[in-house]
């Protein structure tokens, strides 16, 4: 403490207003700090301007501190920082975004540069929070005076909203939130980053890829978006017309493949395969057996026919067996059913459209129903989210559910989310806009039906980007291992 600050404290009058600055260190760097003050206690003109102090202007933003006793037993105390939401004002009018947008501004948390374009309160944990106390007087001098400097780590983010966030500070000697190992595995959530395994330097053991796909076992690749609540995400061109507004009708199939589920025995010669016709009015499939040592081994479509609406029937005929064969065949049924109709028989994996509660929605069977009706408390049905491919001239909305806000898909491949009506604000740009709509919900079924999805379409005919996911995810994908320990294991 200065000689002239310390004769201030034992007079037994100070005329001069106390002042409180605050400093928070982003991470390492010459010009890594943000200077800010709660703005003077004074009825002037210039109580809420900016003000010098040790050669650096801080700026007014509105801030209280609490909690800030000292005490020589017990455990230390834990002081809480309320602070307008600079996370809002770094992108939009604050002064702090004109200082980072400096090209002298070289902060970097863990090897990654912070601007005001990507600031998030989660870069503030572990950072240091310096609390400056003087006299209003002696701002503006060439030398600081000032009472002994206060130092805390920023330890968590105690609340945050949409017009300020609260601050959990620690002493730098209070070791009590240590714990050894460092890292802590929780039974039910996944602690990693998502899609950070290949991020420079590697934050993560997700390798959710960052384009999104997956890759089947002939190696076509398909593309698939999931929100937060481990909702589909599927572009509007699966259940909209092309350069329209209308909903498509209900789509028909194709036969994919037939499979044998009772090869059967004695066969002189190779059967003859029937494929019943198809209920849409199509062209009816056809197909030929295979025979090895008496059974069929292979049935070979040589014509996958159209127009099926429901699954077909397969039979043999001919050959002289002593046990007749049996077969299934699997279509690759368009997803899109159009309309939902109580009378309709849905196959699992089937997406209608249904209006609840005065709200359109598009939704996914997760099993074969018939008669129940599409709610979000319905065990039978998943409600789909629909996004669209970003343009300038378009104008977004937003609505009192924020689940049903409008979705994109921007130049970066990600999918973002509106969170405010808006036309032309390029997604990743502001974040009081737009925020990231594929995300993970955390938990092992969005590991699931991330890395063990299925696209409803297979084969010729697949959508290989904007593809549409199955109810049915593939078992035989193992999870990675991080965030659930041992699902390589227990798949």
């Amino acid at each position: 403490m200065s000689v002239e600050i310390a004769t201030d404290a034992q007079s037994s009058e100070i005329t001069s207003p106390i002042l409180f600055l605050y400093e928070i260190n982003l991470g390492t760097g010459t010009n890594n700090t943000l200077f800010f003050h709660a703005g003077k206690d004074l009825d002037g003109s210039d109580s809420n301007k900016d003000l010098i102090f040790d050669g650096n202007t801080y700026i007014a933003l509105p801030i209280i501190m609490d909690n800030i006793e000292k005490k020589s037993d017990g455990a230390m105390t834990r002081p809480k920082v309320t602070i307008a939401n600079v996370e809002t004002l770094l992108k939009t009018g604050s002064a702090f975004k004109t200082e980072m947008a400096d090209g002298s501004w070289d902060s970097l948390i863990q090897g990654e540069n912070v601007t005001a374009a990507n600031f998030q309160f989660e870069n503030l944990i572990g950072q240091r929070f310096i609390r400056r106390k003087t006299l209003e007087k002696y701002t503006g001098s060439a030398t600081p005076v000032e009472f002994p400097k206060e130092t805390f780590v920023i330890d968590r983010i105690a609340d945050k909203n949409f017009l300020s966030v609260t601050l959990e500070l620690a002493s730098p000697m209070d070791l009590s939130g240590v714990r050894i190992p460092a890292r802590q595995v929780v039974g039910k959530y996944c602690p990693w980053l998502y899609q950070r395994h290949g991020a420079d330097p590697v934050k993560s053991a997700c390798y959710w890829k960052t384009n999104n796909q997956v890759t089947d076992t002939e190696g076509n690749k398909y593309t698939f978006y999931f929100t937060e609540d481990d909702e589909p995400l599927v572009h509007e061109d699966h259940f909209y017309n092309t350069y329209s507004n209308s909903r498509k009708s209900s789509e028909t199939s194709t036969i994919a493949r037939i499979e044998t589920t009772f090869a059967g025995s004695g066969y002189s010669s190779a059967p003859s395969v029937t494929i019943s016709a198809p209920g849409g009015g199509g062209t009816t499939a056809t197909a030929t057996a295979t025979i090895t040592n008496g059974a069929v081994t292979a049935i070979n479509i040589t014509n996958a026919g159209s127009g099926y609406t429901d699954v077909a029937t397969v039979s043999f005929s001919g050959g002289g067996p002593s046990a007749a064969a049996t077969a299934v065949a699997r279509h690759n049924f368009g997803a899109w059913q159009g309309d939902y109709s109580n009378s309709t028989s849905y196959k699992k994996g089937a997406y209608v459209y249904h209006v609840v509660s005065g709200s359109g929605e598009t939704w996914r069977a997760e099993a074969d129903t018939q008669g129940v009706t599409p709610s979000e408390t319905s065990l039978n049905w998943q409600v789909v989210r629909i996004y669209s491919t970003w343009n300038n001239s378009t104008s977004y909305t937003v609505n009192t559910d924020p689940r049903q806000n409008s979705y994109v898909r921007y130049t970066d491949n990600n999918v973002y989310r509106a969170i405010k009506a808006n036309s032309n604000v390029a997604p990743g740009t502001d974040s009081s806009v737009w925020v990231r709509g594929d995300n993970c919900g955390k938990l092992l079924k969005s590991c699931k039906i991330r890395y063990q999805a299925v696209p409803n379409k297979v084969g010729s005919t697949a959508v290989q980007t904007d593809a549409i996911p199955h109810a049915i995810h593939s078992t035989r994908t193992a999870l990675p291992f991080g965030g659930f320990p041992g699902s390589r294991k227990f798949r």
